[in-house]
């Protein structure tokens, strides 16, 4: 899943991770991301920070303190790399984001 609130970025970053070898979905906002999280349960999630509305931040704690969504590693993607962000998510990669980068992290969270 990646959830991005530019349409080009989150589609690049989804073709990324598709040619690892990941079925990828895309949501455009916060709130979009947080229901299609809930509703597909992905293997993990990659996700902007700065985004109208509910930002990265309020998006991986309200999945992390559900019980259904808890497990699910963030690879936190930011242009903003502010060190606040590091500690977020699971993973932290400052954009512009190189395909291998973004494939690794996601394939070492599988570990």
């Amino acid at each position: 899943m990646v959830i991005d609130d530019d349409e080009e970025v989150a589609e690049v970053l989804a073709a990324f991770l598709n040619t690892g070898g990941y079925d990828t979905q895309i949501a455009t906002s916060g709130s979009a991301g947080i229901r299609l999280v809930n509703e597909t349960v992905p293997f993990a999630v990659v996700c902007d920070m700065r985004m109208p509305g509910i930002g990265g931040e309020e998006v991986i704690l309200q999945l992390k303190s559900q019980p259904l969504t808890s497990h699910i590693p963030v690879v936190v993607v930011t242009g903003y790399c502010e060190e606040e962000f590091a500690g977020i998510g699971d993973a932290f990669l400052p954009k512009p984001v190189r395909c291998h980068e973004l494939v690794e992290a996601v394939g070492q969270l599988a570990a």
